[in-house]
């Protein structure tokens, strides 16, 4: 830990973000780049490439360090993560010279004998000691694989503490202690599983290992349900920020501080440059409350409530890797999930919390990889009928890992459903199929058009209906 450099304030960064980084010149010492976000699903080479070249020119990685933080291979699961995907993440990392890389606590697939179900949402894992060495275990092949140090985040988990496992702030320590790791800890996760009933904050401070604390992430969330949401669409609440300053003199290790927030939230949020510059001096400000190598770890007389578990024993005969199981197939809503207890009202609101959180995933990666197919849905068919369109498309097929599968498996649903009900729609959703394919494989692709392809594809690009437009073949070729 004493050799990782002090980085100081910095941002999340993936395509879109640019005018985040902009408004933030002179006040972003690193960026933390988000590899997955721009991946393809390909296993194999899905992590490099000119799209990779293009997104790291545009974080400005040439005149600041950048991080790496993985949210396509989370550690906290059963199943671990694909070797393929941590070897283009290593390579990514090589690529920018990340100090360190970071990866969340969670789970997004399971393993069967059918082979591996993804869930479009990163999941809380079994906090059990048994658990904890699983998934320390995990972290220490990671962090051999990718050959820098590693940092596992504190994930958010809207889910009802469960009798007989450990509480939130015990398992991690177990599991950095065991992984001799760092700590990512993202404050809006913690302050989310607070208010919505689990480990209060001042209990979960008392129980991490405090001199772990490499990272803070800083977040904005929204009220829905009743569930106070992670939802990373606006500027760091006050009382967070208060939250911060009494623990940043606490962390002697910590290095760096981290503003996130969603693309979409930060345009749709018309944030001006003076609010995000102020927002970046609010985090340089809680950056001079460090006291670097003073601090302390649990507050002494705590090795009880490190100890603890929540209630009464866990259940009997029930292992980790089905709890995961069980999880999965209830948030994604598949037909033989196992139901919840009838009893557990506030369980069950909040798995319908978290489905509707799957479907957001996925509504937006499918939206990510056929935007113009999308746009001319809505304009032919209205919203309410392209609603219906993803509700059958995710009854009938499973999340995917990646954009270009989802969106390619969501394209799949329109064809059937929708037809020659739409004049030219075969067109548009061969010719992004054709743009994803070429980027992802290389060299060219050919594509048959029902109609001249300017008239088409540019009004759409616009966010416009292209009219009536005659039938006229062309033959098009898609290149780099």
């Amino acid at each position: 830990m004493t050799t990782l450099p002090a980085l100081g304030v910095g941002a999340i960064f993936v395509p879109g973000l640019e005018p985040l980084l902009a408004a933030g010149n002179g006040l972003l010492d690193y960026v933390e780049i988000e590899p997955q976000t721009f991946w393809f699903g390909d296993r194999k080479g899905g992590g490099v490439g000119e799209r990779v070249e293009a997104v790291v020119a545009a974080a400005g990685v040439d005149h600041r360090p950048a991080l790496v933080h993985g949210v396509g291979c989370p550690v906290g699961g059963s199943a671990p993560p694909p070797v393929d995907d941590l070897a283009n993440l290593a390579a990514f990392a090589d690529r920018v010279d990340a100090p360190w890389v970071s990866e969340h606590l969670s789970f997004t697939a399971v393993d069967d004998a059918d082979g591996t179900d993804w869930t479009g949402l990163l999941l809380p894992p079994p906090q059990t000691a048994a658990g904890a060495e699983h998934v320390a275990g995990t972290i220490r092949d990671v962090r051999a694989r990718l050959d820098r140090p590693f940092a596992f985040e504190t994930g958010v988990n809207y889910l009802p503490e469960t009798p007989g496992d450990l509480a939130d702030g015990v398992f991690w320590r177990r599991v950095a202690e065991a992984a001799d790791c760092g700590i990512l800890l993202d404050l809006h996760n913690v302050w989310c599983n607070a208010r919505n009933g689990r480990q209060p904050l001042d209990d979960l401070f008392d129980d991490l290992p405090l001199d772990r604390v490499w990272e803070l992430h800083l977040a904005a969330g929204e009220q829905r349900d009743g569930v106070w949401l992670d939802a990373h669409d606006g500027l760091v609440d006050p009382e967070l920020l208060a939250i911060a300053a009494d623990l940043v003199p606490r962390l002697p290790g910590l290095r760096a501080i981290t503003f996130e927030i969603m693309p979409e939230y930060f345009h749709v949020g018309g944030f001006t440059t003076r609010e995000v510059r102020g927002q970046l001096g609010r985090l340089h400000d809680l950056w001079d409350l460090r006291r670097p190598g003073v601090g302390r770890g649990a507050r002494g007389g705590e090795q009880e409530r490190r100890t603890r578990r929540i209630g009464a024993d866990p259940p009997a005969g029930v292992h980790e890797r089905e709890r995961e199981r069980v999880l999965a197939a209830r948030v994604t809503d598949r037909p033989d999930a196992p139901a919840g207890d009838d009893g557990d009202d506030d369980e069950r609101d909040r798995i319908a919390v978290m489905q509707d959180l799957v479907r957001a995933v996925r509504r937006g990666l499918a939206v990510s990889a056929l935007p113009l197919t999308l746009r001319l849905l809505r304009l032919e068919l209205g919203r309410d009928e392209v609603e219906r369109l993803f509700r059958l498309h995710w009854a009938a097929r499973p999340p995917q890992q990646y954009a270009d599968r989802e969106g390619a498996e969501f394209a799949r649903t329109v064809q059937a459903e929708v037809g020659d009900r739409v004049a030219h729609l075969g067109s548009v959703v061969a010719w992004e199929l054709a743009v994803i394919d070429q980027a992802r494989h290389g060299g060219s692709r050919t594509v048959d058009l029902t109609c001249e392809p300017l008239a088409l594809l540019e009004p759409l690009g616009r966010g416009d209906h292209p009219g009536a437009l005659p039938v006229a073949p062309h033959r098009v070729t898609v290149t780099p």
